[in-house]
């Protein structure tokens, strides 16, 4: 696991319960991991293809130099695609309960300063204020309803997923926070989704990755 999610505590027997569960079904791999899988969210039946994906960026990877020292982040986003009633909220709030550092906010009303960073004045002076993907750094940002924040919104947060940082410069206070963070947000098509069309059409938002919920 990454540095980060390597400080995410351990019950006592986790590791041996985790052992003996891999020996009894060394022979039923897929048996294995489909019980794994049915106890995340459980009150949706099915969906492992779904479950599987958003378990695997929870838990994120390793963040590593390349032989071109090049930086790779270990923190993978993904974006939850479906029309209403498929079980996307439920996916996230049941996510941001596993995670020990997690946020989870909605796009509704949701702008650039709630997202990132904010100046605010207190007894005149200027400070910043942590926004949702500040507070996640280490853990998970889970946001529902991604479409519904206006456009020029929603491209500040690239560099902070991107480059895992923010660069600030408001009210004269310039600084650079992380945000090593896993970002989980959901939304909804432009109308009904259509497979016949590709995702940009049905989706016009800018993704790094896209995973498609179908109702079952």
């Amino acid at each position: 696991s990454s540095g980060i999610n390597a400080e995410w505590p351990l019950r006592p027997g986790t590791v041996s319960r985790h052992y003996a569960f891999w020996r009894e079904h060394r022979e039923r791999c897929l048996v294995g991991r489909n019980i794994i899988l049915a106890s995340f969210c459980p009150e949706l039946y099915q969906l492992y293809l779904v479950k599987l994906a958003t378990l695997l960026v929870v838990l994120g990877g390793n963040t590593h130099v390349d032989t071109r020292g090049t930086k790779v982040r270990g923190e993978s986003h993904l974006l939850l695609v479906g029309d209403p009633g498929t079980g996307k909220s439920q996916i996230l709030k049941y996510a941001s309960k596993l995670s020990p550092r997690s946020v989870i906010t909605t796009g509704i009303g949701t702008t650039n300063a709630g997202l990132t960073v904010a100046a605010v004045k207190d007894g005149g002076e200027w400070m910043l204020e942590a926004g949702a993907m500040v507070l996640a750094d280490g853990g998970v940002c889970c946001v529902d309803e991604l479409g519904s924040i206006k456009e020029h919104d929603r491209v500040a947060i690239h560099e902070a997923m991107e480059q895992q940082s923010i660069s600030v410069a408001k009210a004269g206070l310039i600084c650079k926070l992380n945000t090593r963070t896993t970002v989980l947000a959901a939304t909804n098509p432009r109308s009904r989704y259509d497979l016949d069309q590709p995702i940009s059409v049905n989706v016009p938002i800018g993704r790094d990755v896209f995973h498609v919920v179908h109702p079952t």
